[in-house]
């Protein structure tokens, strides 16, 4: 089940109504936006019907999952009481779309996803009628199946090598050349839109320019020419860290949202006027390339033994490659200090965590934590084995347990295996929402895995659109 304990929270049990087990028909309406409620029903004849009750009409109708990327048709859905029993359970349609009827008010509900071999469990708590529960199938990121050639438009004065490289896909190695004519082969992790970067750069100075162009569709065979035409001097993004909490390191990165995709931009320390190096980065970036830009800097400390890792983060949005920002840890959200697993029953796990003050101020929580085994060498850049598999928990704020819900015999392959369970607790405070209702129904559409080497088991970030994403999180 996904029974949750909160010191500041009245039982679930008691806030939410249970249900008697029933199967779930409904669809939305062809030619329907799948996400918008519908106020009305088709008849078996193709007529339109009145809905069974007023509660269908409106933002209070059914609850609703959408599977918004990957494979959507087929999807099982489980609906759930707050003891984690299953009360009801459907398959998404081809639009991913799946509706609990209208007399089902379940507490907790999971989506069955995976690729075909590995499998991800992703479950709600505190759900809510009216609902519409996004999330991502798993998709494995890879490198695309063609590349570009790019040909720099000529040399620049002062700069020693020419660089072609994305870093979004496993951190692919850079392509270098000293001549500015030179064509360079470019990798990525490919999208509707493309952006080609080559910097130009000395090892005392690093980037002196950037030429770039973007809007390219995905090559689909290798070595697509691509001409640069001209270069331009990058603009300068200072971001600085204060208030990191004794006994805590703190690194800061820049990343540029270029057609909806982030991508990473080049940062170094600055030095301070006795020679050592401060908490102030400054990242060089092309003007006129980025829409947006994301700062985030994360503050951690490693337990003694060298074991798990307390993370406390802060992402923020800026607007221009003129503007520059500090990131305050006085606002961070309180750290998590321990993570207990009770092992009673491997196949439904509960963990418990605890921190040094009360998260209030957050959104909601997320739990997530894989198994199998992972290698560089099974299946490509950090493979993982066909037992692999992962579970995500979207919780309310001020929770302090989680308990895995029921699943079917039909489904035991979703099951963890026993005693390879490794993950991560991480609660968040978004500006761009306001309360668990947005965080629940947005965050696992929104998380995303592209470029991150633990792709099964990551459980993604929400990146602001505007002001900051604060976050707190413990490996277990």
């Amino acid at each position: 089940m996904l029974t949750v304990r909160s010191s500041s929270w009245v039982s679930l049990a008691a806030l939410l109504v249970g249900c008697t087990s029933a199967d779930v028909s409904d669809r939305a309406p062809a030619g329907e936006d799948p996400l918008e409620a519908p106020a009305t029903k088709p008849a078996s004849g193709g007529d339109t019907a009145p809905s069974s009750g007023a509660a269908d009409e409106g933002p209070k109708g059914p609850l609703r999952v959408a599977v918004v990327e990957g494979a959507r048709d087929g999807i099982p859905v489980l609906f759930h009481d707050a003891e984690g029993v299953v009360i009801g359970q459907t398959k998404t349609d081809a639009e991913g779309i799946a509706i609990a009827p209208d007399e089902l008010a379940p507490a907790q509900v999971s989506a069955l996803l995976g690729d075909g071999e590995h499998h991800l469990t992703v479950s709600w708590v505190g759900v809510a009628r009216g609902d519409v529960l996004r999330v991502k199938n798993l998709a494995r990121p890879t490198s695309g199946e063609g590349s570009f050639q790019l040909t720099p438009p000529g040399d620049v004065p002062g700069a020693e090598y020419y660089a072609a490289a994305d870093g979004r896909c496993f951190g692919g190695p850079p392509l270098y050349s000293s001549n500015g004519t030179a064509p360079l082969s470019y990798y990525s992790c490919w999208s509707d839109k493309n952006a080609a970067i080559v910097r130009a750069a000395n090892t005392n100075d690093g980037v002196v320019a950037f030429s770039f162009v973007k809007g390219l569709p995905s090559p689909t065979t290798h070595g697509v020419p691509v001409k640069l035409e001209t270069w331009v001097t990058p603009a300068k993004l200072v971001l600085d860290t204060v208030s990191v909490p004794d006994g805590m390191n703190a690194f800061t990165t820049m990343r540029q949202d270029i057609d909806g995709v982030l991508h990473p931009t080049d940062g170094q320390s600055v030095r301070n006027a006795d020679g050592t190096y401060g908490t102030m980065r400054e990242f060089l970036v092309p003007p006129g390339l980025a829409e947006r830009y994301v700062g985030r800097s994360d503050a951690s400390r490693q337990d003694p033994d060298g074991g798990h890792r307390n993370v406390l983060s802060i992402e923020r949005a800026l607007v221009d490659a003129s503007s520059g920002s500090t990131i305050d840890f006085a606002r961070a959200l309180p750290e998590i200090t321990s993570v207990t697993s009770n092992g009673e029953d491997p196949k439904r796990p509960a963990l418990s965590w605890a921190s040094v003050a009360p998260i209030a101020d957050a959104d909601g929580g997320v739990i997530s934590f894989g198994w199998g085994t992972s290698s560089f060498s099974v299946g490509g850049p950090m493979g993982y084995s066909p037992d692999s598999g992962a579970w995500r928990v979207y919780v309310p704020p001020g929770s302090a347990s989680v308990k895995l819900p029921i699943l079917p015999a039909e489904y035991a392959a979703w099951l963890p295996l026993e005693g390879t369970m490794r993950g991560s607790v991480r609660f968040d405070a978004i500006d761009d929402f306001d309360g668990y209702a947005a965080y629940r129904q947005a965050i696992g559409g929104e998380s995303s895995w592209i470029g991150d080497q633990n792709w099964l088991v990551s459980p993604g970030t929400i990146t602001p659109k505007q002001g900051d994403v604060r976050s707190s999180s413990r490996t277990f």
